[in-house]
């Protein structure tokens, strides 16, 4: 037997040795890059290799250089053009860098998360970057975290895990910037879809501030609900309707809620997956879109400029979150590297940030005490204002506080004539300014550096912390800001002085189009969506590419 073919495998360096006339020891150190080998030696082993198709053992390397060379990479649903895009950036950032990706897809199911950690485990992976499936990931993770195997949680924290990294966004301060919108041109009767709204009772009264402590659907929800709290609006249960993340099912859930609660006029979804749902309910609803009811979805799919109205939405940096995770991640694996190399030149831990890998090496294992605290990079969404949401039907009952009942639906438009179409953006209490959250002792706060001001129209009311701060157990913290783009305009109905004048009377509600300076022009008739008719499908009537979009960070 000359060769592998022979006996139906690759060649093993045994024959590569035998034919290029050297012993197995020789072919191993110019196959395996280490020890020294005459010149001569290794063009006849590398002759021969080529010769017979050799192909060094991948395992056998990983041994010898202690790097398998590969990135483990968990998501819960790869379907999802959220989760493709991070991922995408994620292996565009490890593929530069001399890595190659293991994925796995858990479809939010624990055992299948479970299986897969075991996978990457054995198959040695260098680090690892995971978006949980839920509080349950962090015992599972834990073992492989205190070993010191280099971790990244992507879109979704664990506090029990505070020596890991987490790379977020700002969840709790996009959906409040979301409902925040709808309060300000006139909604009271808010509805939300949500994945957490049987969690209603344990988040009503929680913090703003540890909103972002909580997986994305829970945080949005604390956000929904401070921006209720914020306008004087009372939280109706019947309003936060539950869907787990399934388009079919959310469509369900938006038809039942519509039907129990007909005075509903805005609508707010917590996921890019609820928001599709949401959308063909609305379209088969006979309630006309933004005219009736508004709605605002999460996250900027493709889809959402080809419906009509084109949707409002809070843009997720998708690609961006793909790239800081990745980009962490390797520079952790480069600090356990240099860990390794300095415990092995001296012979014992030398307390760098990857010290229980060497404790691990040498058969012991220290406290998870011994570990550095992990960063939170907390990136910032943005308010996308499109077509679908406008000011609150004229038949809507106001159900703000006493006062503003008080009042009558006069006090509103008059409040809002006060303020000018455009307010400078100067600091707001919601992003860099003295906001009370921004002066609690240990905890993470933004610099002018990391925070860009936040439109002055979120300006109108007090805060309840800087938005997208990073802060909790998590220790360090480092926020990424995002380009601030447009300031959005202050929403008030046009002509609200001349109705404020008259008492008694309900101001008449302008054109949709018309209540915000530097939205687009009222449509022609033919285009304007008639009564009775919700959203229109993918290509109905669809404006032009250079139409402006309001952008509101958030």
């Amino acid at each position: 037997m000359r060769n592998g073919q022979e006996r139906g495998g690759p060649p093993s360096i045994v024959e590569v040795a035998r034919a290029a006339g050297v012993s197995t020891a020789t072919a191993g150190r110019v196959l395996g890059g280490y020890g020294q080998t005459s010149a001569a030696s290794r063009t006849k082993v590398e002759e021969a290799a080529q010769r017979l198709g050799y192909r060094p053992n991948g395992l056998a390397r990983s041994l010898i250089h202690g790097s398998t060379e590969t990135v483990g990479v968990i998501v819960t649903d790869i379907g999802n053009s959220f989760f493709a895009s991070a991922v995408r950036a994620v292996t565009d950032v490890v593929r530069a860098a001399g890595y190659e990706i293991l994925l796995a897809n858990t479809d939010s199911d624990p055992a299948a998360e479970q299986r897969a950690l075991t996978v990457m485990w054995e198959k040695r992976v260098d680090g690892l970057i995971i978006a949980p499936q839920g509080p349950g990931t962090a015992e599972r993770l834990r073992t492989m975290a205190e070993a010191g195997l280099p971790t990244v949680l992507l879109d979704r924290p664990l506090a029990a895990l505070p020596q890991v990294d987490q790379v977020t966004i700002n969840n709790t301060a996009c959906a409040r910037s979301a409902v925040n919108h709808l309060t300000r041109l006139g909604h009271r009767r808010i509805a939300v879809v949500s994945e957490a709204a049987r969690e209603l009772d344990r988040l009503r009264d929680k913090p703003v501030r540890d909103g972002d402590d909580e997986r994305p659907s829970a945080a949005r929800l604390v956000g929904y609900l401070a921006a209720l709290r914020r306008a004087g609006v009372e939280p109706d249960p019947a309003l936060v309707v539950h869907s787990p993340y399934d388009r079919d099912a959310a469509e369900r859930a938006v038809r039942r809620l519509l039907r129990k609660n007909p005075d509903v006029t805005a609508l707010f979804c917590t996921d890019n997956v609820l928001s599709s749902g949401a959308v063909a309910a609305l379209q088969s609803s006979g309630r006309s879109c933004p005219e009736e009811i508004s709605l605002v979805g999460f996250d900027d799919q493709d889809w959402t400029t080809l419906v009509h109205p084109r949707l409002t939405v809070v843009r997720q940096p998708r690609r961006e979150l793909g790239t800081a995770a990745g980009r962490r991640l390797l520079e952790r694996m480069a600090e356990r590297a240099r860990s390794r190399a300095g415990t092995t030149a001296t012979g014992h831990n030398d307390g760098s940030a990857d010290g229980p890998v060497a404790a691990r090496d040498a058969g012991h294992r220290h406290p998870a005490t011994d570990r550095p605290a992990g960063e939170r990079i907390v990136l910032r969404g943005r308010l996308i204002i499109r077509d679908s949401t406008g000011p609150a039907p004229r038949s809507a009952e106001p159900v703000g506080t006493a006062a503003e009942a008080a009042a009558g639906a006069t006090a509103r438009p008059a409040r809002e004539a006060a303020r000018p179409a455009r307010e400078p953006a100067g600091p707001a209490r919601e992003a860099d300014g003295p906001a009370r959250g921004s002066a609690e002792p240990g905890r993470g706060s933004s610099g002018p550096a990391s925070e860009t001001a936040r439109p002055a129209r979120e300006a109108d009311g007090p805060a309840d912390e800087p938005a997208g701060a990073a802060h909790g157990s998590s220790g360090r913290a480092r926020e990424t800001a995002r380009p601030a783009g447009e300031t959005a305009p202050a929403h008030g109905p046009a002509g609200s002085a001349q109705a404020a004048a008259e008492p008694g009377r309900e101001p008449a509600r302008p054109a949709p189009d018309a209540a915000e300076p530097g939205r687009e022009p009222a449509r022609p008739a033919p285009d304007a969506a008639a009564p009775g008719r919700g959203l229109a499908g993918p290509g109905a009537g669809r404006r032009g590419a250079g139409s402006p979009v309001e952008e509101e960070s958030a």
